[in-house]
């Protein structure tokens, strides 16, 4: 049965698993999915002597790893590399040995220690692990901004200070912005006391012939027509409220939010998506304190 390449350094350093055996296990998976690796390319027996050449490396690799640098994998992947460059260097180094361009292609670096190839690699994933931490606060941030200023009648007091200190800008700055687009929503609040007033008479219409269908005394034709209208007026009267329920008459557009901030209107699209796709994430960055124990992808 395959083992699991995540497991394999826990299970060594658990000695459930013998060095040697886990150092095939490596090996075999690095062969078996060339593409993730970076070895797409590769043919076959350059695949198998690029391989080779790390399985002196393999058993520094597992036992050094550190867990909390990030998935060993990942670990893996960024080791291989590393290396590919500077293995492909010496191959054609070797192809004009003797020869002033065989000098040019063996730098320094050739002879780099497992040791420090494994310390590069572990930093090259911090470096990864903190500029992917400071890009999901950007957009943790921006995503925040743009929710705040949707939501621009309902931010006030405590949240509104929150937020600000979230989005690290004074509070009067952000309940100016509030303020700004608000005032930009005249046309919206037009829009909406005319399907308020449209709405009133289609109800007053919908209660009106139903007064009148309550009289049997109306010939069948009658009856008909009235019906016809009752129901007219019925649709008019719940289009016109679902119309009324629409968030786009409660909140600023997101063109509005958009020359607001100076950026594309695509991008407040891409910003509110992420919130709703990425809410438990969003939610742990801006809570670090309730950060839950799942993981969102």
């Amino acid at each position: 049965m395959e083992i699991e390449l995540a497991e394999i350094p826990q299970l060594v350093r658990e000695h459930k698993l013998p060095l040697e055996k886990a150092v095939q296990e490596v090996w075999v998976h690095m062969y078996m999915r060339p593409v993730y690796f970076g070895l797409g390319d590769f043919s076959e027996d350059d695949k198998s002597d690029f391989l080779l050449s790390l399985q002196s490396t393999l058993p520094k690799i597992i036992t050094q790893y550190d867990p909390q640098r990030g998935a060993f994998k990942t670990f893996l992947h960024h080791y291989i590399q590393n290396n590919i460059k500077n293995w492909r260097r010496k191959q054609r180094g070797k192809a004009h040995q003797g020869t002033i361009l065989g000098q040019i292609l063996s730098p320094e670096f050739d002879n780099e220690s497992p040791d420090s190839a494994i310390e590069q690699t572990g930093k090259t994933m911090e470096f990864y692990k903190k500029r992917k931490k400071s890009k999901n606060l950007e957009i943790a941030k921006r995503t925040t901004l743009i929710l705040c200023l949707r939501s621009c009648t309902a931010v006030t007091g405590e949240l509104l200070v929150r937020i600000a200190a979230f989005l690290e800008i004074p509070p009067q700055t952000l309940e100016q912005m509030l303020q700004d687009i608000n005032s930009k929503r005249e046309a919206q609040h037009k829009k909406r006391d005319k399907l308020i007033e449209a709405r009133n008479v289609e109800f007053y219409k919908h209660l009106k012939y139903a007064h009148l269908l309550q009289n049997k005394s109306y010939l069948p034709e009658t009856q008909n027509k009235l019906l016809r209208q009752y129901n007219r007026h019925t649709r008019r009267w719940n289009y016109y409220n679902k119309r009324l329920m629409s968030r786009m008459l409660h909140c600023p557009s997101s063109d509005m939010i958009a020359k607001e901030l100076g950026i594309e209107t695509r991008k407040v699209y891409f910003y509110i998506n992420h919130a709703i796709n990425k809410r438990k994430v969003h939610w742990e960055i801006i809570n670090p304190e309730h950060k839950t124990d799942g993981r969102e992808e």
